[in-house]
C-alpha cells in the first residue's frame, strides 16, 4: 500500500487524503513516526475535520512522545463531534500520563456530562484518576514545626 501511494505521489504531487492513508497504515503498522509525519503534512494540507483522522493522528503524536500535540489534536476533535467517547479517553489517558490530574479531572468530568455516567472505560479511567490523586495527597510532605 505505501509503495501504491509513493507512487501516487510522484505522479500527482503530495495529496490529503493520500497523506491520510498513509498515515493509516503507517499507524497499523506501528511506524509512528512516519504515521504522524504523514498526518501532519495531510493537516497541513488542508486542516483535518474527521475525528476518526483526529484520533489517529493523535494516537500518532502520543506514541512519539508529543504529548501536549496529542492533547491539542484530541480536543479539536472534541470541538468537532463531542460524542465520540475514544476521543474523550484517549484525552484522559495523556493527561494522567503527563501528571496533570487536574486537567484530566476536568476532562472526566466534562466527558462524563457529554456522555453520561455509565461509560465503563470511563468509570475505569475515573477510579484510576481518584487512586493517583488520593496517592499524591498522601505522599505530600507534612508540613515541618521549628518550635
Amino acid at each position: 500500500a505505501v509503495e501504491f501511494l509513493d507512487e501516487m505521489e510522484k505522479r500527482f504531487g503530495e495529496q490529503r487524503y493520500q497523506q491520510i492513508l498513509k498515515g493509516f497504515v503507517f499507524s497499523f503498522r506501528k511506524v509512528w513516526l512516519k504515521s504522524f509525519i504523514a498526518f501532519r503534512k495531510a493537516d497541513e494540507i488542508l486542516a483535518l475535520n474527521s475525528p476518526d483522522h483526529l484520533q489517529s493522528y493523535a494516537q500518532s503524536a502520543w506514541q512519539i512522545g508529543q504529548l501536549d500535540k496529542a492533547i491539542i489534536i484530541l480536543k479539536r476533535g472534541i470541538a468537532i463531534n463531542p460524542k465520540l467517547s475514544g476521543l474523550h479517553e484517549d484525552l484522559i489517558r495523556i493527561l494522567i500520563q503527563k501528571r496533570d490530574l487536574t486537567g484530566a479531572a476536568i476532562a472526566l468530568k466534562r466527558a462524563m456530562r457529554i456522555l453520561g455516567n455509565s461509560n465503563p472505560l470511563l468509570l475505569v479511567l475515573g477510579s484510576k484518576l481518584e487512586k493517583l490523586q488520593n496517592e499524591s495527597t498522601n505522599s505530600s510532605p507534612e508540613p515541618r514545626s521549628d518550635a
